[in-house]
């Protein structure tokens, strides 16, 4: 991930080169929050080895609010085709090697809290876990994307941004969008990561069977 995240970095700066023009100085913010519930995920299972309840509690709920800011960089895309100094492929390249690693970055991190539940709570909650962080990060990524709010108004205007979501969520005859990206997106991430973690589980169930 870390070679992946270099690579974009890199693919940015060529363009830069190529071009003599700026644009996607967006991208490399995005891509830092992305890597964020990574390292939030990582904070979660260290604290649940050698913090506190409290501690641990913290950094999940907090990997949960910036969770979505990982396949938010998907949503990247609508700039394509938008004038550029740089060629249409070029754009898209980049958007797309943007897109796939903020999905990546974010199952990683779901992944390693994942295991976790199901490891103390059985296989079903872990999933129940999964499929529910899903689902929330695809409203997450609706919430950045079509209403503008950021992960840290949560703290700066709460009340704000609850009743902007809170329109929304309890009037779905009215807004019909918020759920239905919220449902599609989020079951897209969903059908994404269960395919990817069950090719893991397949791959490592052929390989333990084929040691000696």
């Amino acid at each position: 991930m870390v070679l992946a995240s270099l690579l974009g970095l890199s693919l940015i700066a060529v363009r830069r080169l190529w071009t003599g023009s700026g644009g996607f100085g967006f991208l490399p913010w995005n891509l830092f929050l992305a890597w964020l519930p990574v390292v939030l995920a990582w904070l979660t299972l260290r604290l649940a080895r050698d913090g506190t309840r409290t501690a641990m509690w913290t950094a999940g709920v907090a990997w949960l609010l910036f969770f979505p800011n990982a396949p938010y960089l998907l949503t990247d895309l609508v700039h394509w085709r938008k004038p550029t100094a740089a060629p249409p492929w070029v754009d898209l390249l980049i958007l797309a090697h943007f897109g796939g690693l903020g999905v990546w970055l974010g199952y990683e991190s779901l992944r390693m809290l994942h295991l976790r539940v199901a490891r103390h709570r059985g296989v079903a909650t872990g999933w129940a876990f999964a499929l529910g962080c899903l689902l929330l990060a695809g409203l997450g990524v609706y919430i950045g994307r079509f209403l503008r709010w950021n992960t840290w108004d949560v703290v700066v205007s709460p009340i704000e941004l609850g009743s902007d979501v809170a329109l929304r969520l309890l009037r779905p005859d009215q807004h019909p969008r918020a759920w239905g990206f919220t449902l599609l997106f989020g079951s897209l991430l969903a059908c994404g990561y269960w395919t990817t973690q069950h090719h893991g589980r397949v791959e490592h169930e052929h390989e333990s069977a084929e040691e000696p």
